[in-house]
């Protein structure tokens, strides 16, 4: 268990950070980390490891810290598949899970080194940073793109009826909506999403994440051909604005 530990703390180190979460510096990991595999005798009563509680609770604190902020940029937009009130309900159930596991351990009675360890090993647990936060990304992602979608085929519309027999704006215009179909197979219509990316809003921390992380990039794999598709939309507009205006 004290191997296990040691990789899973010095593991955080490399951990994708966002927006703007530190991480604990690794020279302070590795000094945490030699004290935490050294024997300790202790009396009948309970001992204090304040080299160990203190990076727990940094480890704890960072998560906590993450976690509002995923739910903040969830919260922040519009919800047109209606799966982020499933995501935010995932990340609030991580919080309050690393914050009850910090509390226990404060209040805990620990004779020995080894057991503190394990439990501190259960803040892993939760897979903040191999899961919650790139699924989380990946919901806010979708939004982003949906958004996106509807202002882009509202502009296609309007251009069309601006064009007044223009042949060439009609042209960009047909390219707009073949760009925003290509889109739409990959991301989907709201409030219909693709399934690849439905599935990621259950996923759920495991031991063996590979499941997860195949299924994640599934998703990640429609967001881009999808934000690609819209890009060329995008392109094909700006194009059709130009000869209205030729």
């Amino acid at each position: 268990m004290i191997r296990r530990i040691a990789r899973l703390a010095a593991g955080t180190v490399a951990a994708l950070t966002f927006v703007g979460v530190g991480i604990l510096p690794a020279s302070a990991t590795r000094t945490m980390l030699a004290h935490a595999t050294r024997t300790v005798a202790v009396g009948p009563g309970c001992a204090s490891f304040p080299d160990l509680l203190t990076f727990e609770h940094t480890e704890v604190t960072r998560r906590e810290h993450t976690l509002e902020a995923l739910v903040a940029l969830v919260k922040a937009r519009h919800d047109p598949f209606a799966i982020n009130a499933t995501q935010i309900a995932s990340v609030q159930a991580a919080r309050e899970s690393v914050a009850t596991l910090d509390a226990q351990i404060r209040a805990g009675c620990y004779r020995t080194r080894y057991p503190l360890t394990a439990d501190i090993a259960k803040i892993f647990a939760d897979r903040v940073y191999w899961l919650r936060v790139p699924q989380t990304q990946i919901v806010a992602a979708a939004d982003y793109l949906a958004d996106a979608a509807a202002r882009l085929s509202d502009a296609a519309t309007k251009l069309d009826a601006s064009s007044a027999g223009n042949t060439a704006v009609h042209a960009e215009v047909a390219a707009m909506r073949a760009a925003l179909a290509t889109a739409a197979q990959h991301l989907g219509t709201a409030p219909s999403i693709s399934a690849a990316i439905a599935a990621v809003p259950g996923l759920q921390p495991a031991r063996d994440m590979a499941r997860n992380v195949t299924a994640m990039d599934a998703a990640r794999t429609e967001l881009i051909a999808a934000q690609a598709a819209l890009a060329t939309a995008r392109a094909a507009g700006a194009r059709a604005i130009a000869a209205l205006q030729a």
